[in-house]
């Protein structure tokens, strides 16, 4: 068993890529994601998307009810054993409790997909996830 944490910037106007490989098991402790908008007027929708080859992609929203808009950090976080209306600190706008356990076979890629994502905004990202050998598995289940 191993425990890493990972973080990364993309590039203005692009989606974040969160790669996790290179395990026969991983599993998601949590992940904090900021996305800072630019001036523009848009009305942006993020969501996250972890994929695996093979698999159906399962896809978590980020923000409830509301739009991002124009000049604006948001800062987001999803984690496990956190209820959905947990206040972590006042520093986090949104966070939401990921399924516990939330294991993946092998290789996965986290993925945001934001529409009306515009050139100016930046997405950053930070993600603390463990990975397991299968004979480590049994003792996981109960953990």
């Amino acid at each position: 068993m191993k425990i890493e944490r990972i973080a990364l910037t993309a590039a203005a106007g692009a989606e974040i890529t969160i790669p996790i490989c290179c395990a026969d098991w991983v599993m998601i402790n949590w992940i904090a994601l900021t996305l800072v908008t630019d001036a523009n007027a848009a009305n942006r929708q993020p969501s996250l998307n972890f994929l695996q080859t093979g698999k159906p992609t399962i896809q978590l929203p980020l923000i409830q009810t509301t739009y991002l808009t124009a000049s604006l950090t948001q800062k987001m976080f999803m984690g496990r054993r956190f209820p959905f209306s947990a206040g972590l600190t006042p520093q986090w706008n949104f966070t939401a409790p990921l399924p516990t356990p939330f294991m993946f076979e092998s290789d996965v890629a986290v993925i945001s997909t934001t529409a009306n994502l515009q050139a100016g905004d930046v997405w950053t990202a930070q993600a603390e996830f463990i990975r397991l050998l299968e004979p480590e598995l049994e003792m996981v289940a109960f953990w």
